[in-house]
């Protein structure tokens, strides 16, 4: 498994007063892996793949997320994170747009979990969605929760302790996606000046996968991941290199992102952290880079906008010098919920058996 971040770049269409305006375009892809300025076409950034206008969400998926997914399924934490510059088309990316009836890429992602589940008869699994929303600095809104508060964050004896997210159980990929639209309504929208409809807020949305062995025995083991979507907004607190500091855990510290990609990048993904089952998601996130995911970043850029993509697209060339330890997840535990439905299963069994050998 090549263990490094994996970036891609998506250069959005024109958008038509572009085109009215004939807007100078600045950016050009080549060979379906290099993006590079018109003016200096030896400047060359390379990624895993360079996708254009031309490319839907389904080939984006299939040609450079799927194996996130897949990591999954076999136990290895996984995350796709959507970033970009403002109108970019982030959350099209990810969401796909309902009113033109476009699925976005977590709609392909959550198809092919179900479709390999399925066609994995050596296991059984179990899935539960949390949907989570960063707001305003506060590590934040429970979006599957009744309340509406913001999530409490308390420290004790150098510690940062919070609440777990309310999960629920999903058996489809509709009940992924009805969850995804409960969660949606309760995110805050507001105006900015750069967008009219944009939301403050990012949404991050957490499949906990458990699986054991379809054979009962007296004692199971269970795989845990976490299969994460991150679709951040241009001006929420969260970017995919955003990461909050957990080596210093009472501080909240946000660093730039081109500093927090360079810093992982040299210190070659060093993480610390292992992710046991409900890990608070804020933890998780230092575990995107330099931890122990499997993580797929998709850069949004515009054409027509030369200094700002040079900035992010320097940013995404330091994502992917980052280096991840993915780990796959063994747990023998009854805390673990699969395990305590696979070991109830036993017991009755054991019991049918013994009411049979009576008669």
């Amino acid at each position: 498994m090549d263990n490094y971040v994996k970036v891609a770049v998506r250069i959005k269409p024109l958008t038509s007063s572009e085109k009215e305006e004939e807007a100078a375009v600045h950016w050009k892809t080549k060979a379906s892996s290099y993006i590079y300025p018109v003016a200096d076409p030896s400047n060359i950034y390379t990624f895993s793949h360079a996708f254009t206008e031309k490319d839907d969400n389904e080939v984006i998926y299939s040609k450079f997320c799927s194996p996130v997914v897949q990591s999954a399924v076999k136990g290895f934490n996984g995350a796709i994170i959507a970033y970009g510059q403002v109108s970019s088309g982030k959350t099209f990316t990810m969401m796909g747009d309902d009113d033109i009836k476009i699925e976005g890429i977590i709609h392909f992602s959550v198809y092919d979990l179900f479709k390999l589940i399925e066609n994995n008869f050596d296991r059984i699994y179990f899935i539960r969605i949390a949907c989570l929303e960063i707001h305003k600095g506060k590590i934040s809104r429970d979006l599957l929760c009744d309340s509406n508060e913001f999530l409490p964050i308390q420290e004790k004896n150098d510690r940062i302790n919070r609440p777990l997210l309310t999960r629920y159980t999903v058996q489809e990929p509709q009940d992924v996606f009805n969850f995804i639209k409960e969660a949606q309504k309760k995110r805050e929208t507001k105006s900015t000046l750069k967008t009219e409809n944009s939301s403050g807020s990012s949404l991050v949305i957490d499949l906990l996968i458990e699986s054991g062995p379809m054979k009962v025995e007296e004692e199971n083991e269970a795989e845990l991941s976490h299969l994460l979507f991150l679709d951040p907004t241009e001006n929420s607190d969260f970017q995919p290199n955003e990461i909050v500091s957990i080596s210093n855990k009472r501080q909240k510290l946000l660093m730039q992102p081109k500093e927090v990609a360079r810093y992982l990048a040299n210190n070659k993904g060093k993480s610390q952290f292992i992710i046991p089952q409900d890990t608070p998601i804020l933890e998780i996130y230092e575990n995107i880079l330099g931890g122990n995911f499997v993580t797929a970043i998709i850069c949004t850029i515009s054409p027509t906008n030369l200094h700002e993509t040079y900035a992010y697209l320097e940013i995404a060339t330091l994502a992917r010098s980052i280096q991840n330890k993915p780990v796959s997840t063994r747990i023998i535990s009854n805390n673990v919920q699969l395990v305590r439905y696979v070991n109830q299963l036993a017991q009755l069994i054991r019991k049918m058996q013994v009411i049979s050998n009576k008669k």
